[in-house]
This record gives C-alpha cells, sequence and structure tokens, in this order.
C-alpha cells in the first residue's frame, strides 16, 4: 500500500479496487478490516490525528483548475 496511516490502535490504510478507491481501518488487537470511506475521486495521501478523531484525505472534485497570480494583494 502506497497510504497508510499507523495510529495507536490499528493502521489505515487505502487502495484501489477496479472502480473505486477504499479507505480502511486494520486493528491490531482483534484482527478486523472496517470499511471508513469508498469513492471513486480519491486522490493519494491519507493522515490521520494523534487521537484518531480525523482523517484526512484528498480527493478530486474537478479535474481542470486554475493557477492565478495576485499581484500587490493586501
Amino acid at each position: 500500500f502506497r497510504d497508510w496511516a499507523l495510529v495507536g490502535e490499528g493502521i489505515y490504510y487505502k487502495y484501489a479496487s477496479e472502480n473505486d478507491h477504499i479507505i480502511e481501518f486494520y486493528k491490531f488487537k482483534t484482527g478486523n478490516v472496517t470499511e471508513i470511506l469508498r469513492d471513486r475521486n480519491l486522490q493519494w495521501g491519507i493522515a490521520v490525528s494523534p487521537d484518531s478523531g480525523w482523517l484526512l484525505y484528498s480527493k478530486v472534485e474537478q479535474p481542470e483548475s486554475d493557477i492565478i497570480l495576485v499581484e500587490t494583494f493586501q
């Protein structure tokens, strides 16, 4: 797995299936795997807060974007 985040009780990891990207949690103590999120627009990168209360992931809402330089911005 390229994307994973280790926490005290287990590990969160992301992988791609045929149609979707999936984030799962593997709990060390029990060996149970829980699906956390399934979405076809997930991108690389996940992070989990130290207390496991928050999961941060990247997602593409639109495949195109613009970069704009704003000079003398205050």
